[in-house]
């Protein structure tokens, strides 16, 4: 259950920060954060409050993980920040400042799949902004990527987001094939 769940993180939590692992402090917040606004996400609680509690978390994570300097670990937390911004804020415009910064370590660490997983990141940033063609051509770009890790699944999912678009802007032609 999930408050369960918060115990088990909180006790990370405790055990890295009393033992100066900061990438595992890192992790656990981020962690602890995604719990906070999945609740938020599934109506649990007050919205406003477990978002604030979601934000304060990753903030934190972010702390903790400058100090270990992981990238993997920021890359995770920005996954997350975008996550927050794109579907519980609604602020489109800091995701996608969120998704070029992962983007950018992705680029700098030549990690094809965190590449990948950036550009439908920004599609769907672009599908919340009705900017149906943007999320296709991303989305295509994404396509191309010669990713090896969790590949079936990747892709399926690219062509589900890839033929939504296409129905929303009316091509069902598009959509049936993508």
């Amino acid at each position: 259950n999930s408050e369960t769940q918060f115990k088990y993180i909180k006790t990370s939590i405790d055990y890295a920060l009393k033992n100066k692992k900061y990438k595992l402090a890192a992790l656990a917040y981020q962690k602890y954060a995604m719990e906070f606004l999945f609740k938020a996400n599934d109506g649990f609680g007050n919205k406003n409050e477990l978002i604030k509690q979601g934000q304060l978390n990753l903030y934190k994570a972010k702390y903790y993980n400058s100090l270990a300097n992981d990238d993997a670990t920021l890359y995770n937390i920005y996954y997350s920040i975008i996550k927050l911004h794109n579907i519980l804020l609604q602020n489109q415009d800091s995701a996608l400042f969120y998704v070029e910064k992962s983007y950018a370590l992705a680029k700098l660490k030549n990690n094809t799949y965190d590449i990948f997983t950036s550009l439908v990141n920004k599609a769907e940033v672009y599908k919340h902004q009705k900017k149906h063609l943007k999320a296709i051509e991303v989305l295509k770009m994404a396509n191309e990527l010669p990713i090896t890790k969790y590949v079936n699944k990747s892709r399926s999912v690219n062509f589900l987001f890839l033929s939504g678009n296409y129905r929303r802007i009316g091509d069902y032609k598009n959509a049936y094939y993508a």
